[in-house]
């Protein structure tokens, strides 16, 4: 590619990303300020002759996967110059910087994208199914809470309260962000911006938060920006206090993972609900996210895949995924005949379960089922 040349940023020089960011994605200068200040950790650039071509930016987290937390990355705000779409920069700039994720320690990475069958050829995979509710606030139920609930302006907003609340509510869900009070400041900081507000729900007898909404109005909508709950309680006394706004808004906009437990507390969802793929995962490096994984309890089988990576090489080849006490255990190995399985499809049957197993033999889907057994799969956070 001639003089074009793979760079990570320093952050004297994010101007220029910052420049490229709000030119590509019309974002004001508040927001741009809030994603480079706050969420950014590393701008990963095509650069030539000191003018950036393109750009992704990515964000240091923990993501949930099978009963472990791994080092993870979501990445966002991946732009290319205008001038210069059209010419493969970008097959060249993800690829690089997923290595460089994966030479940090990363093994697993989140994104969601402008065009799912674009990131489907560099080895993504969209996991998991949104549930958009618009709800008629008059089809809920509006009663006096079970649980106290307690309300705030974001910014005066519980940080540590509310992430000790967001990892219980996800504790067993796969690609959920392991919450920190720092990432959640950043994630109120950013709803800030658009004057929301925090609701959040109370037992009687402790101070653990067991729901929470973060939520703004939109004309005579509710828009809910996050929505987190530990048990159906906590999940119909944030819907109460939804309805009790019937006399002064007309609808909630709410979105939720597909299998959430509060689309049952809905009276009416005809109309109300639509379905779509959400976020998309890509493995980064095979063992360091499979080793130590929750397997089925009880199983001590095993299973040899080979897998097909064509941006990741070090992926690429026959491992054997077996399971040990419970735990899983990824090596490399050689097995005549292994059946071949894309990273894409990988993706999905180490995070979501055996609805993958299908792309497989019927014996190794089988064992495919008992090492990878069937889990949720959600990430809430909108980059």
């Amino acid at each position: 590619m001639g003089g074009i040349q793979f760079e990570e940023l320093p952050r004297s020089e994010w101007y220029a990303a910052r420049t490229l960011t709000s030119y590509c994605f019309g974002d004001t200068g508040a927001f741009v300020d809030w994603v480079f200040d706050r969420r950014a950790d590393h701008v990963y650039a095509l650069v030539e002759s000191d003018t950036l071509l393109a750009q992704v930016i990515d964000t240091r987290v923990r993501l949930r996967a099978r009963g472990k937390a791994v080092e993870g990355r979501i990445i966002s705000h991946v732009a290319t110059d205008p001038a210069r779409r059209g010419q493969g920069l970008m097959a060249s700039l993800l690829p690089n910087a997923m290595s460089r994720e994966r030479e940090e320690g990363a093994a697993l990475a989140a994104l969601y994208p402008f065009e799912y069958a674009y990131y489907e050829k560099y080895g993504w995979a969209a996991c998991g199914e949104a549930a958009r509710l618009t709800l008629p606030l008059g089809i809920l139920r509006s009663r006096e809470p079970s649980i106290p609930v307690r309300w705030s302006p974001v910014r005066n907003a519980d940080a540590s309260g509310l992430a000790i609340c967001y990892n219980e509510a996800y504790a067993d869900v796969a690609g959920s962000v392991v919450r920190t009070a720092e990432l959640t400041a950043a994630r109120l900081k950013e709803l800030e911006l658009d004057s929301a507000a925090a609701v959040w729900v109370m037992p009687d007898d402790a101070e653990r938060m067991r729901g929470y909404m973060l939520y703004r109005f939109e004309g005579r909508a509710i828009v809910v920006e996050e929505f987190a709950a530990v048990d159906i309680a906590a999940r119909r006394t944030l819907l109460s206090y939804l309805a009790a706004h019937s006399s002064t808004h007309d609808e909630v906009r709410l979105t939720v993972s597909a299998d959430d437990p509060v689309r049952r507390l809905v009276p009416d969802r005809r109309g109300c609900v639509s379905l779509e793929p959400w976020a998309m995962f890509r493995i980064l490096d095979v063992p360091r996210l499979s080793e130590g994984m929750r397997a089925s309890e009880g199983y001590d089988g095993s299973i040899s895949l080979c897998v097909v990576d064509n941006e990741l090489p070090w992926n690429n080849g026959c491992w054997r995924f077996s399971a040990v006490d419970g735990l899983l255990h990824a090596e490399r190995a050689y097995a005549k005949d292994a059946p071949e399985i894309s990273i894409n499809t990988l993706t999905r049957l180490i995070l979501g379960g055996p609805d993958e197993a299908w792309a497989l033999p019927p014996a190794a889907a089988e064992e495919a089922a008992m090492l990878f057994p069937q889990q949720k799969i959600w990430m809430s956070e909108q980059y």
